[in-house]
C-alpha cells in the first residue's frame, strides 16, 4: 500500500507513518464491512486528519468510492467514477464555502 505525503509545514513534507494497526482495520472494514459508524478522536495535533487523509487514499486504492471532507481546510474530494455525483458534490462544496453556510450540509443530506 502506498503511503501518502504530508505537508506539515510549508516545505516539510513527510510520508505517513506509525499506525499500521489503525491501517489493518481500515483494510478490515474494506474486506468485512461495519454496520455502524467508526468515530475517530484523540488530542489535538495527535495525527487524526492524517490517518482520516491515508484512509481515504487507502480505501480508494481498494475499489471504493471515496467522499474526504475538511472544512476547517476546505478540502473536499470526491473520488468517485460518476462524472455527475462527483460535479455536484464539488459545486455543492464550493457554493457552501462561497456563501460561509455550513447549515446547507445538514439540510442537504438530511433530506435525502
Amino acid at each position: 500500500m502506498h503511503k501518502i505525503k504530508l505537508e506539515l509545514a510549508p516545505g516539510l513534507t513527510v510520508e505517513f507513518t506509525d499506525r499500521e494497526k489503525a491501517l489493518r482495520q481500515v483494510e478490515e472494514f474494506a474486506e468485512r464491512g461495519t454496520r455502524f459508524p467508526v468515530v475517530i478522536f484523540g488530542p489535538e495535533g495527535c495525527g487524526k486528519t492524517a490517518f482520516l487523509r491515508q484512509a481515504a487514499y487507502m480505501l480508494k486504492e481498494l475499489g471504493y468510492e471515496v467522499f474526504y471532507l475538511h472544512p476547517l481546510d476546505r478540502v473536499f474530494l470526491a473520488e468517485v467514477d460518476d462524472v455527475d455525483v462527483k460535479t455536484f458534490f464539488l459545486e455543492l462544496a464550493r457554493k457552501t464555502l462561497e456563501d460561509e453556510k455550513w447549515g446547507r450540509w445538514r439540510w442537504q443530506f438530511s433530506t435525502s
